[in-house]
């Protein structure tokens, strides 16, 4: 997360180019295709890969989130990577199937949410360029689940808001639904594309302080007085929980595997954007 006063509209509209970018190219045909060709920053973001490869792998020091990666494997499946290492390092998988992508492409809103914005609705594994395992992980996954969790809101509330137009607070969250009806505060969102949604113990506590803190931030330019934070994608694991004494809610996943929608999940979650407890 990119500290206080980093964003500006030049480099929030960098940014937002690049997230544009590669959920409408997930992977590219040849250096010569990006626009600009070889002088295109945006081919730093991609790996030329052999011919016949249909997953790229990553090999990182967990805590360093892709800081310290020092070996990308090509077409190796996991089950055959060393596992006498992976106590301390992780593996990243790139592939269509790793993302889920499908799985919410058998969502029709979020289907058609995908085509009304030129958003890749597959995968061209033929392709001889594609995204790096950071960028996959970190970017394109973030752009999937916000993309998902969006076209499914819009369905329902109007009004969300980016947040590209508050540079101060940008990032710290996704969206933001202005309050309505006179109430004071409105709903911040984060959303995530999360194959499992299990924060436990410390890791569970770590978080939470961080959405606190970044709550206060946000409540000096947006009165904010819910945080919804929704997971993309169903889990066996998690179940819908309020935090902070109501304050933060999350919300284990939205669309199943077979593309409908977790309709428990999403009628809690309306619930509280419509309940007085959400607007406190």
């Amino acid at each position: 997360m990119a500290r206080r006063g980093f964003w500006t509209p030049s480099n929030i509209s960098l940014w937002e180019g690049i997230r544009d970018f590669v959920i409408r190219h997930p992977t590219v045909a040849a250096a010569e295709r990006f626009p600009g060709g070889q002088s295109n920053p945006a081919l730093n973001l991609y790996v030329r890969i052999p011919k016949g490869v249909h997953e790229v792998q990553c090999r990182y020091l967990k805590a360093g989130d892709y800081q310290r990666s020092t070996e990308i494997s090509f077409g190796v499946p996991l089950a055959q990577l060393p596992a006498d290492k992976r106590d301390e390092w992780s593996w990243t998988t790139v592939s269509e199937a790793n993302s889920g992508l499908q799985d919410l492409m058998r969502n029709p809103t979020i289907a058609e949410y995908f085509d009304r914005n030129g958003y890749a609705k597959q995968w061209n594994i033929a392709n001889e360029y594609w995204m790096v395992p950071s960028v996959y992980n970190n970017i394109y996954k973030g752009i999937l689940g916000k993309a998902a969790c969006t076209a499914i809101l819009e369905e329902i509330f109007d009004g969300l808001v980016s947040l590209a137009g508050h540079p101060e607070i940008y990032e710290r969250f996704d969206a933001y639904l202005p309050p309505s009806d006179g109430r004071p505060t409105g709903v911040m969102f984060d959303f995530k594309h999360w194959s499992g949604y299990d924060k436990h113990g410390r890791e569970r506590d770590e978080y939470l302080k961080w959405v606190r803190e970044k709550l206060d931030m946000v409540n000096e330019v947006l009165p904010t007085g819910l945080v919804v934070i929704v997971n993309s994608r169903t889990s066996r694991k998690g179940s819908v929980t309020y935090y902070e004494s109501g304050r933060v809610l999350t919300i284990p996943g939205l669309v199943m595997p077979d593309g409908t929608v977790n309709e428990n999940n999403l009628d809690i979650l309306v619930k509280a954007i419509n309940d007085v407890k959400g607007y406190r």
